[in-house]
């Protein structure tokens, strides 16, 4: 409880509304929606749920495609002179999202906030490499990621957590199994 308050307290730091005031309107609430409506004052994000983002995928769908699976995952999207370049960056900014698989291709959509949406897809015949490496996180602190190459290169991390990044990785060894095999197994 107590590293809640302290967690709490950072988020409400130099914001308009005191921390104590903050916890008496919100106490009879479970921790994690305080928490979730702090990150929100702060900085004006939502927290994105894979239900939600399923919902919104529906939308973009082809006429007769399904998605079949789909798995929380963070996109780096390129930001400054690296990104127009083409070139991996460690200043990438991560989006939340869910990557789906459908039929036809992968897609992800994550926000970094409410107004500024990113949807990214690939189609499988277009899909010419998936491949596992590591990219430098911190000083002196490297994370596994996952590189699917079509027309550009699409990085997907899981921020440096394992069990994260282990669902990631089964995810794609499914796709890869079942709509990828004019590629060679990488991953």
């Amino acid at each position: 409880m107590a590293v809640f308050y302290f967690r709490l307290k950072l988020l409400l730091k130099n914001h308009v509304i005191s921390f104590t005031k903050f916890y008496k309107m919100n106490s009879h609430l479970p921790i994690n929606v305080i928490m979730k409506e702090a990150v929100i004052r702060k900085w004006g994000l939502r927290m994105i749920t894979k239900k939600k983002v399923l919902e919104t995928l529906q939308s973009h769908l082809h006429e007769n495609e399904v998605i079949e699976t789909s798995t929380m995952t963070y996109y780096k999207a390129e930001s400054g002179l690296s990104g127009l370049a083409g070139n991996g960056s460690a200043l990438s900014t991560p989006v939340r999202g869910v990557l789906a698989s459908t039929n036809q291709r992968l897609l992800f959509y994550g926000e970094l906030s409410k107004s500024f949406p990113l949807f990214l897809e690939m189609n499988y015949k277009e899909i010419t490499s998936i491949k596992e490496t590591n990219i430098i996180f911190a000083l002196f602190k490297k994370i596994p990621v996952v590189v699917v190459s079509h027309k550009e290169k699409e990085t997907f991390s899981s921020q440096g957590f394992p069990e994260e990044h282990a669902k990631l990785v089964l995810f794609l060894k499914e796709v890869e199994e079942k709509h990828l095999t004019h590629l060679k197994k990488v991953l």
